[in-house]
């Protein structure tokens, strides 16, 4: 049986289907489609109609070890990572908000990752914080953070992914859909 998904999770989920089965983006469809990349690949291995909805289940458990590691990086303290993760974990928001497959945690997931790696010092930070920029647009808000961290070339290729988005949106359907 097909699952319905609520809200517009159910846009994500056809976003989705059609890059994983026809191979195509198909941004006619309305929504930010930055997480369905990564659900993409769970529909083909699931065939599952719900695909966006396990894609938010397993990046609300693995942010909750994001959450860790970003915390423990920023303040160097173990017990202040360990108090951090659980304090996320009693916010339902996050788990009921996964069960909708409306890519909120996926978002957060990402942002907490890059954040981890810009602490650390990673070369890397830019990629999962330039993706949080495409499943969320509210992931933006942390681009100062590059700049805080005098990661000046990094934040600059944040912005990479949502100018490629719009550009590859606006050139098929000649405007943006949100």
């Amino acid at each position: 049986s097909r699952v319905v998904l609520m809200d517009d999770a159910f846009l994500y989920q056809a976003f989705t289907e059609k890059l994983a089965v026809e191979g195509r983006l198909d941004f006619s469809i309305p929504g930010f489609h930055g997480a369905d990349f990564l659900s993409a690949p769970i529909y083909l291995f699931t065939h599952s109609s719900s695909a966006v909805a396990i894609l938010d289940i397993i990046a609300a458990f693995i942010g909750l070890a994001m959450m860790y590691l970003a915390v423990n990086e920023i303040f160097k303290d173990k017990i202040l990572g360990i108090f951090a993760s659980y304090i996320y974990m009693l916010n339902l928001l996050d788990y009921s908000n996964s069960l909708r497959g409306h890519h909120h945690t996926v978002m957060i997931t990402l942002v907490l990752l890059g954040i981890f790696l810009l602490f650390k010092g990673s070369r890397w930070a830019f990629l999962p914080l330039g993706l949080s920029y495409i499943v969320r647009p509210f992931g933006i808000a942390l681009a100062p953070l590059f700049l805080f961290q005098r990661k000046f070339k990094q934040f600059f290729l944040s912005l990479i992914f949502p100018a490629l988005y719009v550009a590859a949106e606006y050139a098929q359907i000649g405007k943006l859909n949100i």
